[in-house]
């Protein structure tokens, strides 16, 4: 977020949030946030001669600023100085500080696809190339920094945590199935849909989905249980 603290004179600092969420995009703009909420101007202390004096805010043109009190110390590890404004890639796993750049009128983004192995008689495929605008403003993120804890391996809190999200990630990927497709999965989808890289042994995985689904033994497909059979809650309740 941008964080603007202002020194003590009554006026308050302020914060821009850019908000961020864990779905790819194909624009920096959704990136970085919606268009910002407009704002009022700050008021000041009132001037000697009894008039209340005015101090506009700039707004960016992404995301949402925000004012801070003197004595908050905002979304960094590092305190902002007073009278400063920082902006920031604010979400429920990190922050980072943002800094914008305006690109020239010239500036093109050039995207390369490698070729995709397919041959015609008597040609060769060549590289793809594609051509892109450059949006109104462009970013660049530092350092970031982790809002939430993150358990290293084979702890007791790795372990707490690993279970139920993997238990999450299987009811999801089976409801999704009974949505989409109007049937569940196969052990073996499962396997290659949840999680792959995980390297989770078979017994620990099956423990997990025989808390979130039920068996078919005709049709060797898990689907999802019933809301309240044997105290499962759904997919949503998991997630939280």
């Amino acid at each position: 977020g941008t964080q603007n603290k202002a020194p003590h004179d009554r006026s308050l600092p302020r914060l821009n949030h850019n908000n961020s969420n864990s779905n790819n995009q194909n624009n920096i703009l959704d990136w970085i946030g919606p268009i910002p909420k407009p704002k009022d101007p700050t008021k000041t202390s009132p001037s000697g001669d009894g008039t209340s004096s005015e101090r506009s805010i700039d707004v960016l043109p992404e995301g949402v600023t925000e004012m801070l009190h003197p004595s908050v110390h905002g979304p960094f590890l590092g305190e902002v100085p007073e009278g400063s404004t920082l902006t920031g890639l604010v979400s429920n796993l990190y922050v980072a500080p943002l800094f914008r750049h305006d690109p020239e009128a010239t500036d093109f983004l050039m995207i390369l696809t490698p070729p995709s192995g397919a041959t015609r008689a008597g040609q060769r495929e060549s590289m793809g190339v594609i051509l892109r605008d450059f949006p109104r403003s462009v970013y660049t993120v530092g350092q970031v920094e982790p809002r939430t804890r993150v358990h290293a391996p084979s702890t007791p809190g790795e372990k707490a945590f690993t279970g139920p999200y993997i238990s999450y990630q299987i009811a999801r990927a089976i409801t999704r199935s009974q949505s989409r497709e109007g049937h569940g999965l196969r052990l073996d989808e499962l396997q290659a849909r949840v999680l792959p890289n995980l390297e989770l042994p078979g017994n620990a995985f099956r423990q997990r989905l025989k808390q979130v689904a039920v068996y078919d033994k005709n049709t060797q497909i898990w689907t999802t249980k019933q809301l309240g059979y044997e105290g499962y809650q759904g997919v949503e309740a998991l997630g939280k």
